[in-house]
């Protein structure tokens, strides 16, 4: 399928800072799902090929070692293509 004919929504936001709101971020989340998705709050919405979240979404990833995605990083093997 050519790049001209994937219906793609982007989706830029950000979400509610700090460790105590994760059930913000999360109810925020759901609320622009819901919205953007649901048939009942959007009856002209239509499923996409690529949907893209971007932004600042305020997570954290705690546990693991960083020194793979710094190497994929160094090596310019990060960018999608």
């Amino acid at each position: 399928m050519p790049i001209d004919d994937l219906y793609t929504i982007w989706i830029v936001v950000i979400y509610a800072a700090h460790a105590r709101n994760v059930e913000e971020r999360n109810s925020q989340c759901r609320h622009i799902s819901h919205n953007l998705f649901s048939k009942y709050r959007n009856p002209y919405s239509q499923p996409a090929q690529v949907t893209v979240w971007l932004g600042d979404l305020n997570y954290r990833i705690q546990g693991i070692e960083t020194h793979p995605v710094r190497n994929l990083i160094q090596k310019n093997l990060h960018r999608v293509s």
